[in-house]
């Protein structure tokens, strides 16, 4: 699905609600900085809870439709800084 959705499912799943009476986990926007091997092991992490996700998908697909609920989840990382940051930046 991840390849299937791609930028077409960005737009509706970013712009849906992230709290309400079916929300699960509210949105977490975490910022940092990480050496490259923070990175790696973020990266890491990620893939194995995405790993983690599609199989408990396909385990829960063997339950009827009544005990399941559509979801989504993202998990990423990416070079990113906030503008309020940006402009307190020391000179090198």
């Amino acid at each position: 699905m991840r390849r299937a959705e791609g930028k077409r499912g960005q737009g509706p799943f970013s712009a849906a609600p992230w709290a309400g009476k079916r929300a699960l986990t509210p949105f977490s926007l975490n910022g940092g900085m990480l050496s490259a091997a923070g990175l790696a092991q973020m990266q890491l992490a990620i893939d194995r809870i995405a790993r983690e996700f599609d199989e408990l998908a396909k385990r829960d697909a063997a339950l009827p439709l009544t005990e399941r609920h559509g979801c989504g989840a993202v998990f990423a990382i990416r070079p990113w800084e906030f503008s309020v940051f940006a402009g307190l930046r020391r000179k090198p």
